[in-house]
């Protein structure tokens, strides 16, 4: 007589669930300060307590070392916004129409924008992505991961619209438009996360509109030579 196959799903063990909440708590206290704060402004001791954890080792323990708790928070935000940004521009390359700047801007913008809107002002993220762009070692951990990719698709396409862009131009406007993209949500964010008043939401899907078009702007723009004479003697 064979046996059957129980159907019933095995309950992780309570020691896993622990753990994993535990991290999950410090990495959501640590992105709340962190934003607040700023990422150097925060001890671990703070974290931990606002993360209610007893053990004063748990930050030494889940992530070893301050680098590595930031990554966490980028990976815990940006997976899935990096999903999303692929899955636009696979439906943008696949649609048969030529891309256009507007496409790579708003395929930027709406998943990260709309990540915001969804946690209807209980979101830190966008605050303290616009802390983390304010520190090279940071901006270089969030480079390195793998959900950066979306970034370097976007990346592709903007130069393959403006093949006559040196590479190294093309890359500098790029990591402005990052960075306006990270510090006109922040600045949503912290509306949302005030006192909302009659009419935040339509205000605030106007103000993302608003940023789709300024990052259009920063990309078409027209490139002027560097002159010499700029930051040296004036030419007579």
């Amino acid at each position: 007589m064979a046996l059957k196959k129980s159907t019933r799903k095995r309950r992780a063990p309570a020691k896993t669930v622990r753990r994993t909440n535990t991290r999950m708590r410090l990495i959501e206290a640590a992105e709340r300060l962190f934003a607040q704060h700023g990422i150097d402004g925060v001890s671990s001791k703070q974290i931990i307590q606002a993360a209610k954890v007893g053990n004063e080792s748990a930050l030494q323990y889940h992530f070893g070392t301050r680098s590595a708790l930031v990554d966490a928070i980028f990976e815990m935000r940006m997976s899935p916004i990096n999903e999303r940004r692929l899955h636009l521009l696979t439906e943008l390359d696949q649609s048969g129409k030529p891309p256009a700047m507007r496409d790579i801007a708003r395929i930027l913008v709406e998943p990260l924008a709309g990540t915001l809107l969804q946690a209807v002002g209980r979101s830190f993220y966008c605050r303290f992505l616009e802390r983390a762009q304010s520190s090279p070692e940071h901006v270089n951990v969030l480079v390195r991961r793998r959900h950066y990719s979306s970034v370097l698709g976007c990346a592709a396409h903007y130069r393959y619209l403006c093949p006559q862009l040196p590479r190294k131009i093309a890359n500098l406007r790029m990591e402005i438009v990052l960075k306006t993209l990270g510090q006109g949500l922040a600045d949503i964010e912290r509306e949302l996360a005030a006192v909302r008043p009659v009419g935040a939401k339509a205000r605030n899907s106007v103000e993302i509109g608003n940023l789709i078009d300024c990052l259009v702007g920063i990309l078409t723009a027209e490139m002027v030579d560097a002159r010499p004479s700029l930051g040296g003697a004036e030419e007579e």
